[in-house]
């Protein structure tokens, strides 16, 4: 609207001082324009950022979790085979000794 103002005092030839007012509010409106656009960019990429985090955060924690049921799976897959093998074993020596008797 300023730029506006002062094309048209411009091509008019309207008090000078007028036309360099509305000129520089014309400058003024864009930078701060330029500006608003430049901290929305900002705030953006913030954003963005915190979420990549978040998402990163919550992976890893997934992640430790995976881990932690895949060591307690070995865990219980070698303690069960122990059982088997003590109960293989105790059963061949229970075995033997019925026989004996």
């Amino acid at each position: 609207m300023a730029l506006r103002n002062a094309e048209d005092l411009d091509k008019h030839k309207s008090n000078r001082k007028e036309t360099i007012t509305y000129a520089r509010e014309a400058v003024q409106a864009a930078e701060d324009s330029r500006l608003i656009t430049i901290r929305k960019l900002r705030a953006a990429d913030e954003e963005q950022a915190r979420d990549a985090q978040k998402k990163a955060e919550q992976q890893a924690i997934e992640a430790d979790k995976n881990a932690e049921q895949q060591q307690e799976a070995r865990t219980q897959a070698e303690l069960a085979a122990q059982e088997q093998a003590r109960q293989r074993a105790g059963g061949g020596r229970g075995a033997a000794s019925s026989a004996a008797g």
